[in-house]
C-alpha cells in the first residue's frame, strides 16, 4: 500500500471514528469488505473497542476500595521504622532552647530588612538594579538559610542534652 492510496484515508476515518466512539461511514465500511489491510485494521479496532467497553470510568466496588485501603496501610505499617518516643524532659529543653533565638527574632529581622534597604540604597550608585536585586536576593537566601540552620538544630541539641542527662542520672 503506499501513501497515496485511498487506503490511507479509510484507515485514518477507521481510527478516528474509534477515537470519536462513533461508528465508521457506510464508504469506509464498504471500502473495508473489499481491502485485505482496511479489513485487518477494522477488526483490529472492533476488538480494541470491545476490549475497552462502554463504560471506561465505572466506579470500583465499595468492598474493593475497603480491601485495597486496608492493606495498603497493613503494608505501610510493617515496613514503616518503630519511632523511639521522645525521651523524658525534651519537650521542656526545647522549649528553653528556643526562647532565646525567638525572643531574638525581632532583632535579626529588622536588622536583614535594614541592611536590604539601605544596601541597595548605597550600591544604587555603582551597580546596575538588575545586580543590586541579584545581591539582595542572594542576602535573604543566605540569611533565610542561617536561620534555618540555626532552628532546625534545636530539636538535635535538644535531644542531644536530654540524652545526656538521662545517661548520668542513671549513672
Amino acid at each position: 500500500m503506499s501513501a497515496n492510496t485511498p487506503c490511507v484515508g479509510v484507515q485514518e476515518r477507521l481510527i478516528e471514528a474509534l477515537l470519536a466512539h462513533d461508528e465508521a461511514a457506510a464508504p469506509d465500511l464498504a471500502h473495508s469488505e473489499s481491502c485485505d489491510a482496511c479489513r485487518t485494521l477494522r477488526d483490529d479496532l472492533l476488538h480494541v473497542r470491545a476490549g475497552l467497553g462502554t463504560d471506561a470510568e465505572q466506579e470500583p466496588a465499595p468492598a474493593m476500595v475497603q480491601r485495597t485501603l486496608l492493606a495498603t496501610r497493613s503494608a505501610l505499617r510493617r515496613r514503616a521504622p518503630a519511632r523511639a518516643p521522645l525521651p523524658v524532659g525534651f519537650k521542656r529543653e526545647l522549649a528553653r532552647l528556643l526562647a532565646a533565638p525567638l525572643a531574638v527574632l525581632p532583632l535579626v529581622l529588622l536588622w536583614n530588612w535594614t541592611v536590604l534597604a539601605f544596601g541597595g540604597e548605597l550600591l544604587a550608585a555603582w551597580l546596575p538594579t538588575a545586580a543590586i536585586v541579584a545581591l539582595g536576593a542572594a542576602y535573604a537566601l543566605a540569611a533565610g538559610g542561617s536561620l534555618a540552620a540555626v532552628f532546625g538544630s534545636l530539636p538535635v541539641v535538644a535531644h542531644g542534652r536530654t540524652q545526656q542527662r538521662l545517661r548520668e542520672v542513671t549513672a
